[in-house]
């Protein structure tokens, strides 16, 4: 009988797709994510972008930022934390990330895809983005408020 394979099949499936869509299911409502994708760690356009990222801590921390770093096969998580070769090939899966070159992804709290880029992107112009969100405004407006 054939149908054993293919319901194991079809089991396997949606329990690597309910764990990839927990990795980044994850920060919905708390986080906001970064994907950035590159061939390697060395890639000059990824360094360029943690440098920005390194130089601006406190704002990346106000807007609850977490940063993936995913490579051809393998990756880092928010702590430095490793990412199986699975994760990495369903990050870049879902989200039709090349294996090489630089992608960058800014997933909001809301799970959703708010900025697409293959090049660096400024400090000022992701900052302007997310203080732009009605989101980020309540939030800005509860800080101000004490709350």
């Amino acid at each position: 009988m054939k149908m054993k394979p293919i319901l194991l099949f079809v089991v396997s499936f949606f329990i690597v797709n309910n764990c990839m869509s927990q990795l980044i299911e994850q920060h919905r409502w708390k986080h906001r994510v970064i994907l950035l994708f590159a061939g390697d760690a060395q890639n000059k356009t990824l360094q360029k972008q943690l440098k920005l990222f390194g130089e601006n801590t406190s704002g990346m921390n106000d807007r609850e930022l977490v940063v993936y770093r995913i490579f051809e096969e393998q990756g880092k998580k928010p702590g430095n934390k490793e990412l199986t070769a699975g994760e990495v090939r369903q990050l870049r899966d879902r989200y039709e990330a090349p294996a090489q070159g630089f992608t960058f992804l800014l997933i909001g709290k809301d799970g959703t895809v708010k900025l697409r880029e293959n090049e660096l992107v400024a400090i000022e112009r992701l900052f302007g983005l997310i203080d732009s969100m009605p989101m980020r405004k309540a939030e800005m407006r509860r800080k101000e408020e004490g709350g």
